[in-house]
């Protein structure tokens, strides 16, 4: 970027022959706004001395990509507001803007501007409104913005029922866009809108239609109750990927307007949704994010257990980002109730989600929680007690010992000493380092402490027995057994170090070097005056460890049984 200004003739005859769309990258934001670049052109248009709304039918303009096309529609948006121009000319350089945005969010940018643009003169506005009556093609696709610069409520309200075609869509957008004066003129606006979500229109129409009534009601709680369900009863008759992505948006952007039925009705449509549809299953996913907060909590985890538990066209947790991200980061108690939850279900693919949830890659954290107050009988803290071995024992061994623990809390004597037996076997047998060291966390008191103690000094007595002063040397690895398991190791960590680069979102961003030895690294990069020079890094070792089962060593095959067995214990079909 120069800092040098360009000379007003390189200026005008740029933006003739189009050579300005390349220049405009250069100017520099730091200089005074009647300096800079994006100024001079716009009091050069004014003057009449350029058209700064030519460069779209140029050449240049046609062929730029990504990051170079918003630069110039980030200069085209500062200076649409401030310029003079013939209404139809605005209108088609805003359409073609937004069009060569594509779909990038930051594409609507350009039609911001001319909110702005209309706002300046209401006459502007006003001419829209004519053009559009008259059948104009740019102003029938503008019209909401017009509408919204005015102001005018009824005006939208007629645009609606005069027109059938796009102008009724723009209608539609502005009356959810303009506030009512009260609730009153609300429900009036809302009333007029609903039959349009009716199966009888277009699929265009019925969404417009549906996005507008939560607008125009969202500042008016009373209304919702008026509204709310028929209009979601409507948009689901003979609803279409287009309604249901609609109806998957007002979820999102509506959360706190749905009462229990409407919405139990509402998610009742997407529980067959293709795992493909990744447009309704994004929006959706944001809208589950916001309702965990709300009392309709319930409603969401029964809609992504039955999701989740799909064998056709099966949909993944890590599908929905924002949930997943929500519910592990959470309160932990809010957490522990998911988490048990999902492992009583009996359904495979929910208790993986459960486990999906655990997975956050930080540092291993336990519940401090009970089951009591759960309402879960003994019977089921049994059965729950073996599902977590049985589903998080091996990824989250100090979390599993933990729900141990909970249920160990909630639980009659009976049941308490089955239970204990499981922290020993397999757990205490298979870890002697985190869960030990936090089953000895459990002070006198807690209602787990005796069962716990219990299970501490059956693993103290069963390694001091397998402490064998001479070594016997049947049970040594030969050379060959070393070799093999030290090639599954290495291509064990080969993988998971080609997993992470797949996950970071530094690595595409980033040069990659693989230093052999040494203590220092080395690396060139361009100084101020384009010069290269050395930056030296001194290397340092880090590292991070994992324990791993014992019996993953000596038994891993009686290991998988018991693990299988726990996962199945107590199956419902």
């Amino acid at each position: 970027m120069s800092d040098l200004p360009i000379p007003e003739e390189d200026i005008i005859v740029g933006c003739a022959s189009g050579a300005l769309i390349l220049d405009i990258g250069r100017y520099d934001r730091t200089q005074v706004a009647e300096e800079s670049l994006v100024s001079r052109c716009i009091a050069l248009h004014n003057d009449g001395r350029i058209d700064l709304l030519s460069l779209v039918d140029k050449s240049q303009f046609s062929a730029l990509v990504a990051h170079r096309f918003f630069i110039l529609q980030n200069f085209f948006c500062e200076a649409i507001p401030r310029l003079e121009a013939p209404t139809g000319q605005m209108l088609r350089t805003v359409e073609v803007l937004v069009k060569k945005g594509g779909d990038d969010l930051a594409s609507n940018m350009p039609n911001d501007a001319l909110r702005s643009w209309l706002s300046k003169d209401i006459e502007r506005a006003k001419h829209v409104v004519d053009m559009a009556h008259a059948g104009d093609e740019y102003a029938s696709r503008s019209l909401a913005f017009a509408v919204e610069a005015l102001g005018d409520i009824e005006l939208a309200r007629s645009i609606i029922t005069r027109f059938s075609d796009k102008r009724r869509l723009s209608g539609m957008s502005a009356l959810g866009r303009l506030k009512s004066q009260d609730a009153m003129q609300a429900d009036a606006s809302a009333s007029l809108v609903l039959p349009y979500i009716s199966a009888q229109y277009d699929e265009e129409t019925r969404c417009n239609a549906l996005i507008s009534i939560f607008k125009i009601c969202e500042h008016y709680p009373s209304l919702f109750s008026n509204h709310i369900p028929p209009a979601v009863t409507s948009s689901l008759e003979s609803s279409t990927e287009a309604t249901k992505f609609a109806l998957a948006r007002a979820i999102w952007f509506f959360p706190k307007m749905f009462n229990k039925s409407s919405l139990q009705s509402a998610l009742d449509a997407f529980v067959s949704v293709d795992a493909s549809k990744t447009g309704i299953i994004h929006d959706l996913d944001y809208g589950l994010a916001a309702l965990l907060d709300t009392q309709h909590r319930d409603i969401v985890l029964h809609f992504l257990e039955t999701v989740l538990s799909r064998d056709e066209s099966s949909i993944e947790l890590s599908q929905f980002k924002s949930v997943k991200h929500k519910m592990a980061n959470e309160d932990r108690n809010k957490l522990f109730v998911v988490v048990t939850r999902w492992l009583l279900t009996g359904n495979h693919r929910v208790s993986e989600a459960a486990t999906a949830l655990l997975r956050t890659g930080e540092k291993e954290k336990q519940f401090d929680c009970t089951t009591e107050g759960l309402k879960i009988s003994d019977a089921d803290l049994a059965i729950l007690a073996h599902r977590a071995i049985g589903y998080l024992l091996i990824t989250n061994p100090v979390v599993t010992t933990s729900i141990m623990v909970a249920c160990l809390r909630g639980a009659g004597s009976a049941i308490a000493a089955e239970i204990g037996e499981l922290l020993f076997d397999p757990i205490l047998i298979n870890y002697g380092g985190s869960p030990r060291d936090y089953l000895r966390t459990i002070k006198r008191g807690d209602r787990a402490y005796k069962q716990v103690r219990r299970a501490l000094k059956l693993s103290d007595t069963h390694f001091t027995g397998l402490d064998i002063k001479d070594p016997i040397k049947e049970l040594r690895p030969s050379d060959y057994q070393r070799s093999a398991e030290r090639t599954r190791r290495r291509d064990m960590m080969r993988q998971v170090r080609k997993d992470a680069n797949k996950q970071s979102i530094l690595a595409n961003l980033v040069h990659r070097s693989t230093l052999l030895h040494g203590r220092k690294s080395m690396t060139f990069v361009p100084g101020p005056d384009d010069e290269l020079r050395p930056m030296v890094m001194d290397l340092h070792s880090f590292g991070t460890s994992f324990e791993v089962p014992l019996m993953e060593i000596l038994d891993p095959v009686g290991l998988d049984l018991t693990l299988f067995s726990c996962r199945i214990a107590g199956s419902r079909k």
